[in-house]
């Protein structure tokens, strides 16, 4: 029998499988899938390929369901990579440009990493006993110097008065052969000069030189102007005053502080910008010696770097030293003020180490902006800045709360805009710039240190700016509503040297801008007469005394034109005496004078009294249509005062390196132009004009012992007033009128003869020599009439050649 065998139930284990078996029915292996093909074996190829690709695409989908589950992992891992690699080139090329920039760095700080432009120095005043000066003004000099007043002097550049004796002690000065020692003084006055000088044992002294001032720079084309100063000469206050308002903690971090640029950068996130610096003293003086002012983080950048290289290579105090250099602190103009001892004489008139408490916080306090504090613009606000530093110096310890008190109660104490304590003579400079170019290059003018040692003659300077101040604030103008735009010009020259002793280029001296005594050429009028007499004398063409007709003519001119000159006075016939028509400036009889001598002797004689430029030879030359500036004027009125030895005028005497050491020197040259006995003859001629003729105006300015010799000159509608002369010593030119050439209504008797008198007043101490030559024998005339006069204290003396053969007339050989 057979057994049929039951199958058992199956377990719970074997319906689980089941089920899920029938869950996942989806899932096929390779053997069930023979026999799905067979089961579908029926289907179309287009059902085949159907199904195929929805499988492909669900195996797609699962797979990149699937990815980013099992390389998370190394996604991480490429981006640290690429992160790393980011950070690594950031870090080398830090690196690198770090090492670039600290290239720079160690080149611009070793030797002498700024430009330290010339020195220009006045030529030293000498006091003695009988020079014409007061008490007054030897005070005010000793102000200008930066001498402080004492009630008892003790130690050198300080002074005290009591009545009319000055009592000093002068400053060192110079090196090698200039070294001068320092020197008790006591300077006695009576009567407007110096009656006494004695040292201080009371023995008497000859001679004392005080040292030269300080007038100015020859600045570079950056317009940097400082002063460079040694660790010696940094007064311990402006150290520690710098420390305590600039940088707090300069001696403890490296170049750069993190808590302030922490406090910057919250302030710069919050403002959106960059509106606030946590700069320490080494990132401003980085700041100031190699980058500009744009608020960028590149530049901060740049700064940060190079602070740090900087920190590194120099002790904290050369940097302190280099930031008190360099810092800039104001602007004269297109002068910019660096560093603290060059502001120290910008704004008080005094060197760095004469300054009081509250002169050193004001400057401090112009770290932040020397604009905005400016304390000739802004007072209010430099006083509030300065009165905030003594604040802070007090706070920390520095000077004490009573020192502050003190300080804060004294006004700024700055000199008045313009006013010349060791600041610059901008017209003096140009000629002294102009000279020195013909030996030396721009760049060692301007960044070598040189001292110039010049003529320039600073009192006297600074009284001829006052004079032509003043003249031209009460001048009446008749042609103009108002005197406001009237020019000036005015040179003073020492024939005898040719130094060139003070210069002014117009209505406000200290403005750095167009010099009209240098570069300003307007016709000179009748300034020209002189010469052209003085051609016609040289050539023995025409004596004093010769009769010129003085009706009017007609000139024919190249171009087919006629030119017929006029009289000033328009009165015309008859005849007139050379003397007189040079003294009296007629027109006519100079017009023929000139033609017979011709326009190029005349040209010739200007030429060897000093003329350098090449003028054109007209018939019109002879009334002054030639174009001259003030300073060729003076050239050719000083070699005439010198009867005829020509002294080129010069305004450099010495210059010396920044080791003291002697470079050039400026000789004397003096050579012969014009003959002495015409040349005497011409100058007694202009001492007629100033006794009888255009210039007698002088008489009742000047001191009767002071003979002078000089003329008038006037141009075509009153556009230009000259007058020229001189004395014993010195001699001067004067220019009035406008930039833009209008007509003025001025005479030169009524603008520039008053000017220069009062020039002359303060500057000649010597009256002409009136001795005349061998080959002069003179002769008393009258003035209107030529003819011979009763005595020779009754007429006029006039200077004919011994060999004239004068047929009558009364000589007067000797000292009459």
């Amino acid at each position: 029998m057979v057994t049929r065998r039951r199958s058992k139930a199956p377990g719970k284990k074997a319906l689980l499988r089941k089920k899920k078996t029938r869950k996942n029915t989806s899932r096929k292996t390779p053997a069930q899938k023979k026999p799905l093909k067979k089961r579908v074996s029926g289907k179309t190829s287009a059902s085949r390929k159907k199904s195929k690709k929805k499988r492909v695409r669900r195996r797609t989908g699962r797979r990149a369901a699937r990815r980013p589950t099992r390389s998370a992992g190394g996604w991480r891992r490429k981006l640290l990579q690429r992160v790393g690699v980011v950070f690594a080139v950031l870090i080398a090329g830090t690196l690198l440009y770090g090492f670039y920039l600290d290239a720079g760095i160690r080149n611009a700080f070793v030797g002498q990493p700024w430009e330290r432009p010339a020195r220009v120095f006045a030529q030293p005043v000498e006091l003695y006993a009988g020079r014409n000066l007061q008490a007054q003004e030897l005070q005010q000099y000793l102000h200008q110097l930066g001498y402080d007043r004492v009630a008892q002097p003790s130690q050198p550049g300080e002074f005290a008065t009591t009545g009319m004796v000055v009592r000093l002690i002068t400053r060192s000065w110079g090196a090698g052969s200039r070294a001068a020692a320092p020197v008790a003084v006591e300077v006695r006055f009576a009567d407007g000069t110096i009656k006494e000088l004695r040292d201080g044992r009371g023995a008497p002294l000859p001679v004392i030189q005080l040292e030269p001032q300080l007038v100015g720079s020859i600045i570079p084309a950056s317009g940097q102007d400082r002063v460079v100063i040694g660790a010696d000469q940094v007064p311990g206050l402006l150290r520690e005053a710098l420390v305590a308002v600039e940088d707090r903690r300069f001696f403890q971090h490296h170049g750069l502080d993190p808590r302030g640029i922490a406090r910057a950068a919250w302030v710069n996130l919050r403002a959106g910008n960059i509106s606030q610096g946590g700069s320490t003293i080494t990132q401003q003086l980085i700041k100031s010696h190699f980058l500009d002012n744009r608020r960028t983080w590149r530049r901060k950048y740049a700064e940060a770097l190079m602070a740090v290289a900087l920190d590194a290579r120099m002790p904290k105090e050369r940097i302190l030293l280099a930031y008190i250099n360099e810092i800039y602190l104001g602007q004269d103009g297109r002068r910019a003020i660096h560093g603290f001892d060059l502001a120290s004489r910008f704004y008080f008139g005094r060197s760095l180490p004469q300054l009081e408490i509250q002169d050193i916080a004001l400057l401090v306090g112009l770290v932040r902006g020397p604009s905005f504090y400016d304390p000739r613009r802004h007072p209010q606000r430099a006083l509030q800045r300065r009165n905030d530093v003594l604040g802070i110096l007090a706070a920390g310890g520095v000077i004490s709360a009573e020192a502050a008190t003190r300080a804060a109660g004294q006004p700024l104490g700055v000199t008045r805009q313009g006013q010349r304590n060791n600041g610059n003579y901008p017209a003096f400079l140009s000629v002294v710039t102009g000279q020195l170019l013909r030996e030396y290059d721009r760049d060692d003018l301007t960044s070598t240190g040189l001292s110039i040692y010049t003529t320039l003659n600073v009192m006297l300077q600074n009284d001829i700016e006052q004079i032509i101040r003043r003249a031209l604030d009460g001048l009446d103008v008749p042609d103009m509503p108002s005197s406001a735009d009237v020019q000036a010009a005015a040179v003073v020259v020492v024939p005898e040297t040719g130094d060139l002793a003070a210069i002014v280029g117009g209505r406000n001296p200290g403005f750095d801008g167009f010099n009209r005594a240098v570069t300003m050429r307007r016709p000179i009028g009748s300034l020209i007469k002189p010469f052209v007499f003085l051609a016609a004398l040289s050539t023995g063409q025409l004596e004093l005394d010769t009769l010129l007709s003085n009706e009017r003519l007609s000139v024919p001119l190249d171009t087919g034109d006629t030119w017929e000159p006029d009289n000033y006075s328009q009165q015309y016939g008859g005849e007139v005496p050379a003397y007189r028509a040079l003294a009296e400036s007629l027109n006519l009889p100079t017009v023929r004078v000139g033609l017979q001598v011709g326009v190029k002797n005349v040209i010739t004689i200007l030429k060897q009294l000093g003329l350098q430029r090449d003028i054109p030879g007209y018939p019109a030359l002879f009334l002054g249509a030639a174009e001259l500036a003030p300073l060729e004027v003076a050239q050719l009125f000083s070699s005439l005062s010198t009867r005829g030895f020509v002294t080129p005028v010069r305004a450099v005497k010495e210059v010396v390196d920044a080791d003291g050491v002697p470079l050039s020197r400026y000789p004397l040259t003096v050579s012969r132009g014009v003959n002495e006995v015409a040349a005497y003859q011409v100058i007694a001629n202009l001492q007629l004009a100033v006794s009888h003729g255009t210039g007698r105006g002088l008489q009742k300015r000047l001191h009767e012992y002071l003979e002078v010799a000089g003329k008038t000159g006037t141009t075509n509608d009153y556009r230009d007033s000259w007058f020229a002369g001189f004395s014993g010593d010195v001699a001067g030119v004067v220019w009035l009128g406008t930039d833009d050439n209008s007509p003025t209504g001025l005479t030169g008797a009524r603008g520039a003869l008053p000017v220069w008198a009062d020039i002359m007043a303060r500057a000649a101490t010597v009256p002409l020599d009136t001795r005349a030559p061998s080959g002069i024998q003179k002769y008393a005339v009258y003035y209107d009439s030529a003819g011979p006069a009763a005595s020779c204290a009754h007429g006029v003396l006039i200077p004919l050649r011994a060999d004239s053969h004068r047929p009558e007339g009364l000589r007067c050989d000797g000292n009459q």
